[in-house]
């Protein structure tokens, strides 16, 4: 398969084709944010992140901040553990929404917390929560996380794309078996 080092020249490649054809075509300013947005995490959020060790890509944001990139391994560790190498985050799309879930998720469940399971009064009485209130979640305070922009669905389908030329690139290289030197 190819290096890190490969992978993040393709990824950067493909974004900028990316963003640049949506200048060009050209897309509402919101969509071409987008599309940025998603080929920038699609250079920093790949599928080589199932390898709970440090990866090119997270040895790239610790050079960037050592602070950050320690605690960006941290948060990407159990991720890489849980995960087997080249197993379900190296499918496509379905990949790239375990990635997005699990970038996601502590934030949700934060924004659940705050907006909806502590103003009902729930840390008093979270039996009567549990029981009474679950039919009232999407009518409530997170009906506006459910509806998102269509800015976020670019985002997430420039993702994809980037997802797929790193499982791609993993193909080509596995089928041609180019020794190291040429990675």
């Amino acid at each position: 398969m190819a290096d890190g080092k490969t992978h993040a020249q393709s990824n950067l490649i493909a974004g900028l084709l990316m963003t640049g054809a949506s200048v060009w075509i050209p897309l509402p300013i919101e969509q071409i944010i987008g599309i940025a947005v998603g080929s920038f995490l699609g250079g920093i959020i790949t599928p080589d992140l199932d390898i709970a060790y440090r990866t090119y890509e997270k040895n790239r944001v610790y050079r960037f901040n050592p602070t950050l990139g320690g605690l960006w391994h941290l948060y990407w560790f159990p991720y890489g553990w849980l995960m087997r190498h080249r197993g379900l985050s190296h499918w496509l799309f379905l990949g790239t929404l375990t990635r997005a879930v699990y970038l996601i998720l502590p934030f949700f469940l934060l924004y659940l917390y705050f907006f909806w399971w502590y103003p009902l009064g729930c840390n008093q009485n979270a039996w009567w929560c549990m029981q009474n209130s679950w039919m009232n979640l999407t009518n409530s305070a997170t009906a506006p996380f459910f509806r998102l922009p269509p800015a976020v669905y670019y985002a997430f389908g420039a993702w994809v794309i980037q997802d797929i030329v790193h499982i791609l690139l993993d193909q080509v290289w596995s089928w041609l078996d180019l020794p190291y030197e040429y990675r």
